[in-house]
């Protein structure tokens, strides 16, 4: 069982309209406080208390090794940009974690307790030193880059606005395979992608209606 360590995590980039209900869920998995969240994603907190409109989403928690493992997943597949910092990461001392879209894997790198100074490792700096006492200039240059982080400004958190579809009963099986039901959902695959996730209904006076549809994230 890893250690509980204090650990923050901010966002940046627009949430897919389908993806918010899933994006919240995720969110209180993690059970942390929500310090700054841009628009009315999260209007209000404990029912009276109004969170500040920030450009970016911020959430902090103590989590197991110091990572919001499957919020951190979540923003990747979702494509939203984000940096985490650790105040003690789980190999010992603070890092900054951060990934934003066209990268293949997040990027961890030592920091300052309050994760506002990075640091380049001292296994690093040495070779980086030994290439450059042997007159290696451009060795010394590609390694340093490359150990060096470099990430830009996150962009602003931005929630897709919701464009409310519905589906009659004909309709909603020419678009999806239905492979589950519970009551008032049921589970489908989207025959356009075979993506699958869920559909709420409800019965009106022309016939079952379905709507909502979320997208199974994991």
């Amino acid at each position: 069982m890893g250690n509980h360590i204090t650990s923050r995590i901010v966002i940046g980039g627009v949430l897919p309209a389908r993806l918010r209900s899933a994006f919240t869920d995720v969110v209180e998995e993690a059970s942390g406080y929500i310090s700054a969240c841009p628009g009315n994603l999260y209007p209000e907190v404990d029912g009276n208390e109004t969170l500040p409109d920030t450009p970016v989403f911020k959430l902090y928690s103590d989590e197991t090794n110091g990572q919001f493992t499957d919020l951190e997943t979540f923003c990747r597949h979702a494509g939203l940009s984000y940096t985490r910092h650790s105040e003690e990461a789980a190999a010992g001392g603070a890092e900054v974690s951060y990934w934003y879209p066209g990268m293949s894997e997040p990027r961890a790198c030592p920091s300052d307790h309050n994760g506002t100074a990075l640091y380049v490792p001292m296994a690093v700096a040495k070779q980086a030193l030994a290439f450059l006492r042997d007159g290696e200039w451009y060795p010394a240059q590609h390694f340093l880059e490359q150990a060096v982080a470099s990430f830009p400004d996150l962009p602003p958190f931005v929630v897709e606005a919701e464009v409310a579809q519905t589906w009659n009963t004909e309709q909603m099986r020419a678009a999806f395979e239905v492979i589950g039901f519970a009551a008032p959902c049921v589970s489908v695959r989207r025959r356009s992608d075979g993506v699958k996730g869920s559909l709420e209904f409800q019965d009106s006076s022309t016939g079952r209606v379905y709507h909502s549809f979320i997208e199974t994230v994991y």
